[in-house]
């Protein structure tokens, strides 16, 4: 089978199982930006340039210190070598784009940790104060709720009672005009203050609740999140 992105990327996530969650969804991430920022009619020529995924899983074990399984040693050696018999100058500048590389991504490992141990240094500064934040949220999000099937409840209501209102008011208006009237014109009021509950409710269930939900997700992932995911 023709090697493409998805393989390419299956094949790498296979051959990095052994390191750590973390350092493996990084790498991961990285190299999906990778041909996400060179774009699918450049996929080709991204391929040849990184090499195989063998290739990239022994660069990104380098990097991290640890030691790849023999078998995949083995397999880039063999690459590596018949790839430099073949194509001399195509490696050459494949490999000059590959240091750059991995030049970045170490660059952003460092940059990772550093800001890691930013947050942790002075997380008793800022996570009273975002916990204080999440409780007001959740507080909102639990009276808004309770409040939107509130505010249905007396819409409801309210149409029920105006158009039996309605009902009553042209039962009697024959009998008693001025009282049919009056209760017919109450039933409309309340019909009105019904339909004025119902377009609440709607704007509390379409704007005000997933804009609360939305504010108390960001603030629970954006701390956490580097400059690239942001």
């Amino acid at each position: 089978m023709k090697m493409n992105r998805k393989k390419f990327m299956e094949e790498l996530e296979v051959l990095l199982f052994t390191i750590p969650q973390v350092e493996r969804e990084e790498a991961l991430h990285y190299y999906s930006n990778y041909f996400d920022d060179a774009g699918e009619e450049n996929e080709e020529e991204v391929l040849k340039e990184l090499g195989t995924p063998e290739k990239v899983a022994k660069i990104i074990f380098d990097e991290i210190g640890q030691v790849q399984n023999e078998n995949v040693i083995d397999s880039t050696n063999t690459n590596g070598n018949t790839n430099g018999n073949t194509n001399g100058n195509t490696n050459g500048n494949t490999n000059g784009n590959t240091n750059t590389n991995i030049e970045n991504q170490s660059s952003h490992g460092k940059m990772n940790k550093g800001r890691k141990i930013l947050m942790i240094a002075t997380s008793i500064i800022w996570a009273p104060i975002l916990f204080s934040f999440w409780v007001v949220m959740i507080s909102l999000l639990f009276t808004m709720g309770i409040l939107t099937f509130t505010f249905a409840i007396v819409a409801l209501v309210c149409v029920v009672v105006g158009f039996a209102a309605i009902i009553e008011g042209f039962i009697h208006m024959f009998l008693f005009p001025a009282y049919g009237l009056c209760v017919v014109g109450s039933g409309f009021v309340t019909i009105a203050i019904g339909i004025l509950f119902l377009l609440s409710t709607i704007f509390f269930v379409t704007v005000v609740i997933p804009a609360l939900h939305k504010l108390f997700v960001l603030s629970y992932t954006l701390p956490f999140q580097s400059k690239e995911e942001k």
